[in-house]
């Protein structure tokens, strides 16, 4: 092969790269991103969960102290603690499970996703 040949096929080669790195590198973010945004609507599905159980747990408790005099609430979280070994974390009480949200939908500071 002569030696323009060769120069000629390593800069086609050069072009291929370079073309190819960034497409890449683009796919790679998009994919990194579209993740993430999945993760944050999963988040954000979850905390409205947490907050429509403690919800419902706050109805029950009141509806059971109308019937009884008493709420129950510790002796049902007693309950599902010793047969189901679940425990209750207290780290998405309604209020922070609510402000979590907000900063999920971009309407508080971001210092949630940090």
């Amino acid at each position: 092969m002569s030696e323009a040949l060769i120069i000629e096929l390593v800069k086609a080669f050069g072009l291929v790269l370079a073309s190819f790195v960034p497409s890449m590198t683009v796919l790679v973010v998009n994919r990194a991103k579209r993740s993430r945004e999945k993760l944050t609507r999963d988040l954000s599905i979850a905390l409205n969960d947490i907050r429509f159980l403690l919800a419902v747990e706050a109805e029950y408790g009141r509806v059971c102290k109308e019937l009884t005099g008493e709420s129950k609430a510790r002796l049902i979280r007693k309950t599902v603690h010793a047969e189901q070994e679940l425990n209750w974390s207290g780290a998405f009480s309604d209020k922070k499970a609510a402000s979590k949200i907000l900063v999920l939908k971009g309407c508080a500071p971001n210092s949630f996703l940090r």
